[in-house]
């Protein structure tokens, strides 16, 4: 059997390309070249200004932003310590309040961790989960102590806050 050799098909197939095609070579327009380029180069200006605006924006703006912070007053205190008096407050809301440090009023510092200090004591963690009260009654009646002399420091310091008006 003689095999037979087949003629080679010489087809190809051209796709037309996206993208405009450009003179080139020495027959070519040079002024369009050129415009071409120039158009490119500010097409990339233009991309690149806008980028460094936002980002020099949004720098700006986290600078010149300040983080919140949380000022405890002595409402606060006094409302936290009532809630531990009842037996009604958790750990966590305990933790929150008495774990953030007072920078702003000395005093009150003092008293959070003199609280701080009564819950190291008297403090019951693991019955506050079963909803029995944080502390002991003792670091409970402590605790009511320290209650109503941060009211009596606070009533008088508002006392004399109205005297001075």
């Amino acid at each position: 059997m003689v095999e037979q050799k087949l003629p080679k098909l010489k087809t190809r197939v051209r796709f037309p390309s996206p993208a405009p095609s450009l003179p080139t070579g020495r027959h070519g327009n040079h002024l369009t070249g050129f415009i071409t380029k120039v158009l490119v180069m500010a097409l990339f200006l233009l991309v690149f200004a806008v980028c460094m605006l936002v980002l020099c924006s949004v720098v700006g703006i986290l600078m010149l932003s300040r983080t919140p912070r949380y000022r405890t007053e002595p409402k606060d205190l006094l409302a936290l310590f009532d809630k531990a008096i009842d037996g009604s407050v958790g750990e966590t809301e305990w933790n929150t309040i008495i774990g953030y440090p007072v920078r702003h009023d000395d005093y009150l510092e003092n008293v959070r961790r003199r609280a701080q200090h009564l819950m190291d004591e008297h403090g019951r963690p693991w019955r506050a989960a079963r909803g029995e009260p944080l502390m002991s009654p003792a670091g409970r009646e402590e605790l009511a102590a320290l209650r109503d002399h941060l009211a009596a420091h606070t009533a008088l310091r508002e006392q004399q806050r109205q005297d001075a008006e």
